[in-house]
């Protein structure tokens, strides 16, 4: 049987049809409410008919105060009629074809956008490095009445989502939202029992697991999205990483995906592990596994990995693009599924046609978005890798936005348009944001800017998103 199509029943006994999952993608298409709309809908009929076993949404927020970027969706608090009903198309779409479609929730933390609220919180009042980009007045510690309180929100949401109809749940530990961050030594200073030892650390994170599995129930997907690394001196370890999955599969979770960095060190945009994993394959004599060690950012910890974690399945995203990498990795016993992002942003259709055997490799639309050699001058005010990943970002956010109004992907938009539409849209929907208590850049109470603050706030909100959005990754 094809390695690729073969079904994967998971421990709580759900079966993935195949080893293909479309990995979570912000979308950025929600209404002034947080709410689904029907451009989710069409977007995830998309999706469903890619060929791809299991979806993986864009992070659904659990506290509207801290998003990733206004166009999130967020479940907070009791949910009316319509926004029950709302979610019950979202997930209908999602579904079809005998598709797992799975919400990841997060809570946006440390890393909540500026535009949305300029006072966001943490595990400690420690602020983001400036590489970040992320300008704040105030970062506040979580008192131990709120972490109590986040662990009902994730209960809340899973629930929720649930009862709508989607078919799992992926909680979003990855990346430097809040659930990573409390893992994160140089973030998390506290002193009580949620900092210090890993175990202290891991708390949050575990109690959200707990809580959430007896909430939804033994049979029901529960994932969990963990960096490998901060890739930070003084952040999380792979040694670290390693004990907290070993107590996660302790606590009966089904899958569990491999990422790694934050917005403060961008392991997941390829920067910094990337090089590690090259210099591993320049070591290794087998041509296949040199070349498979390239293409997929954190397979070599990945490996490592599911030799020691045993019971539950590793889902792996970042840089897959050939069918033979993939197999290989499958063979190898490096990973249980393969994550596939950026490629069906431009091709809904890839996935498809690399399971028919149409093509034997993915799409790279991120080696051919760039802009034209004449603006290459910009090198000397920002660096040359910040400027192509922006690019590639606001073209696949573009796109997402295409596919979301009923549109086929522009392939030959090129890459100056979605620059210029990506902020004055972005700001857009932050201003219109309803029903929030926060002061932000665009919400409620505004500062007055002047024109040269406007011009650096939008520098830095595409520095933050550039950083932090999982299409660099997949």
């Amino acid at each position: 049987m094809d390695p690729l199509q073969e079904p994967l029943t998971l421990p709580c006994g759900a079966v993935l049809r195949n080893r293909l999952c479309k990995a979570a993608l912000t979308e950025g298409l929600a209404n002034e409410y947080g709410k689904p709309t029907e451009k989710h809908v069409t977007l995830y009929k998309k999706w469903a008919n890619s060929g791809c076993g299991l979806l993986i949404t864009g992070n659904m927020q659990i506290d509207r105060r801290y998003l990733e970027r206004a166009g999130n969706i967020y479940i907070d608090g009791k949910q009316s009629a319509d926004d029950l009903d709302r979610l019950r198309k979202f997930a209908k779409a999602a579904t079809q074809n005998d598709t797992q479609c799975w919400v990841q929730v997060s809570h946006a933390g440390r890393q909540t956008l500026p535009s949305v609220n300029l006072n966001p919180v943490g595990p400690s009042a420690v602020p983001l490095a400036p590489v970040s980009g992320v300008a704040v007045n105030t970062l506040r510690e979580l008192t131990i009445d709120e972490i109590e309180d986040i662990v009902e929100r994730f209960v809340n949401i899973a629930t929720v989502t649930k009862d709508v109809g989607f078919t799992g749940i992926q909680l979003h530990s990855a990346h430097g939202y809040l659930l990573s961050s409390f893992l994160n030594p140089r973030a998390n200073k506290r002193t009580d029992q949620y900092g210090g030892s890993l175990e202290n650390r891991a708390r949050l994170l575990l109690a959200v697991v707990s809580r959430v599995r007896t909430a939804v129930g033994k049979s029901y997907p529960i994932s969990v999205k963990l960096n490998s690394s901060d890739f930070q001196k003084g952040g999380l370890t792979f040694k670290e990483s390693i004990q907290m999955s070993l107590w996660l599969e302790d606590l009966g979770i089904d899958l569990l995906e491999v990422s790694g960095g934050s917005y403060e060190s961008f392991a997941f945009l390829g920067q910094g592990v990337g090089a590690k994993e090259k210099k591993i394959a320049s070591n290794v004599n087998d041509k296949k596994r040199s070349t498979a060690l390239r293409e997929a950012y954190f397979l070599e910890f990945a490996s490592t990995l599911t030799k020691v974690v045993t019971r539950v399945p590793i889902l792996l995203t970042g840089g897959f693009r050939s069918r033979e990498t993939m197999e290989q990795a499958l063979a190898e016993k490096d990973c249980q599924v393969i994550g596939v992002g950026r490629p069906l942003v431009g091709s809904p259709d890839c996935v498809k046609d690399l399971l028919s055997k149409k093509i034997d490799s993915l799409p790279q639309y991120e080696e051919t978005v760039s802009l034209p050699k004449w603006f290459h001058w910009f090198d000397f005010i920002l660096p040359a890798a910040f400027i192509r990943v922006s690019t590639v970002i606001s073209w696949m956010y573009y796109n997402v936005t295409e596919m979301g109004n009923g549109n086929d992907p522009n392939l030959n938009v090129g890459a100056i348009w979605p620059v210029l539409v990506f902020l004055p849209r972005e700001n857009a929907q932050a201003t219109a944001l309803k029903g929030m208590t926060t002061v932000g850049l665009c919400t409620n109470a505004k500062p007055v800017l002047s024109p040269v603050s406007k011009t650096f706030i939008g520098i830095g909100i595409v520095s933050v998103l550039a950083a932090g959005i999982k299409f660099v990754q997949e």
